[in-house]
């Protein structure tokens, strides 16, 4: 049956689609002209798409009737982006902003791009003067999309994000246990003992208080890969002390 939809209704279907999902508007609009609004949600977007979606946004607040006002713009409070604009003797703003949370895993860059309504008096503000400040923290978003930073292409939601980042603190997890360590024989008693010495405060150890050898090569978790060696020497001191000591070189 052919779809009677007028476009009105495929514009307000279209956008709902888009909050829904995260698709592209015009991937939107083709299903809501096609009488679909099942569209798979979107959970990954490239940088591109990214400026996209910030795009299809300014055009639909132009499309409104929001006018762009070039003086709000100016000065810069530490946002990626931004676009001021004014209806009805009100002010909106939107927004681009990156923040980062530094306790969820490897993957802690948040991308926001949101729009609001500035919460301020501004009846004091004179048209076109650039010295008119609107403080970023002081609009109320009504409208927010978040990504997480996989790589400079990559964003996901941050759903998904949660779902990789406890997957890699699993992996770092497992990997702590992959560090090597190995007990070496008293042959090298001999080479490691000018190691020793420099040490401060050791001097005088001489080869024989050398007890054990243990080189151990480090996992990293974070690079994924195994870091430079060191040696843990344990020393049986003729005053019956016992000492370890770590040796880098």
């Amino acid at each position: 049956m052919k779809n009677t939809i007028n476009s009105k209704q495929a514009c307000i279907l279209a956008h709902q689609i888009r909050r829904e999902t995260g698709c592209s508007l015009a991937d939107a609009f083709k299903a809501a002209y096609a009488g679909n609004n099942t569209v798979n949600t979107k959970t990954s977007w490239t940088a591109e798409e990214i400026n996209q979606i910030f795009s299809d946004k300014t055009t639909e607040l132009l499309r409104k009737g929001y006018v762009i006002d070039l003086a709000g713009m100016a000065g810069h409070q530490g946002e990626i982006g931004k676009i001021i604009f004014k209806k009805n003797n009100c002010f909106y703003a939107l927004v681009m902003e990156n923040k980062s949370t530094y306790s969820e895993g490897k993957y802690t860059d948040h991308y926001v791009i949101w729009f609001g309504k500035y919460t301020e008096d501004t009846s004091n503000m004179r048209p076109m003067d650039s010295w008119n400040t609107l403080w970023i923290n002081k609009f109320e978003a009504t409208w927010t999309q978040e990504f997480v930073k996989i790589s400079d292409n990559h964003f996901v939601t941050v759903e998904e994000a949660k779902v990789i980042n406890k997957k890699w603190n699993e992996r770092c997890y497992n990997n702590y246990y992959i560090t090597k360590y190995e007990e070496i024989g008293s042959k090298y008693n001999k080479a490691i003992l000018g190691l020793v010495r420099k040490q401060k405060g050791y001097k005088t150890v001489k080869a024989s208080e050398i007890s054990k050898i243990t080189r151990i090569i480090p996992y990293s978790s974070f690079k994924q890969e195994f870091d430079k060696r060191y040696y843990r020497v344990t020393l049986d001191r003729a005053n019956g002390k016992k000492v370890e000591l770590s040796i880098h070189f």
